[in-house]
């Protein structure tokens, strides 16, 4: 690798997600290997592993990388507090749910087993979570200072929305006929009852 510029290890390495990306997405994780992702990009198998140490991390980065963005409009869209806060959420998810129930049961899976391997890889894929967190926390201050949210725990009320979000989630994987849109839909209304709850809609 010493011999390339950075600009060409740069190349190689997106060909390499680009590549496994779309064999993990059209054969799941298992049927993928390494020495087929090598052989389409050009590369010995042996120098795929110059930039990645394994399957694994290669399938976390390739789903990962440039996935969500987090930022939000100053204009907040939406009549009512969990509409706003739904608006916000189903932004992101939408991006997330687009792949195969399976391929995200994988990336779950793979995100476990690096965990010990891999710290600092696994701890950006939680900063993930904990930006959603803080950026929900920061629209529910604003939405309180402009009176659409009663003074509440906030933190506790972020804490609330996300455990939510991941029981719909697991609920959304592992039920075969949860649909996309009844997982959204069942977050939205949740996102309702718990606004109502705390006397805000």
């Amino acid at each position: 690798m010493a011999r390339i510029s950075k600009e060409k290890q740069n190349e190689i390495r997106n060909k390499i997600l680009e590549v496994s990306k779309s064999s993990f997405e059209k054969n799941g994780y298992e049927e993928t290997s390494t020495k087929k992702i090598a052989q389409e990009v050009g590369i010995a198998e042996g120098t795929l592993f110059n930039y990645f140490e394994s399957k694994g991390e290669i399938f976390l980065e390739s789903f990962t990388k440039g996935i969500v963005d987090f930022s939000y409009d100053s204009e907040l869209k939406g009549e009512y507090a969990s509409e706003i806060l739904y608006n916000y959420t189903e932004k992101i998810l939408k991006k997330t749910i687009i792949f195969p129930k399976r391929l995200i049961t994988e990336l779950g899976i793979s995100m476990i087993k690096l965990a010990r391997k891999k710290p600092k890889l696994t701890k950006q894929l939680a900063e993930l979570d904990y930006q959603y967190i803080r950026n929900i926390e920061n629209i529910c201050i604003e939405l309180q200072e402009r009176k659409v949210i009663k003074e509440t725990d906030i933190k506790f009320l972020c804490e609330t929305l996300y455990s939510t979000i991941m029981y719909e989630l697991m609920m959304y994987l592992y039920e075969k006929e949860i649909t996309r849109t009844m997982f959204l839909g069942n977050i939205k209304l949740k996102f309702k009852k718990i606004l109502i709850m705390i006397g805000s809609e």
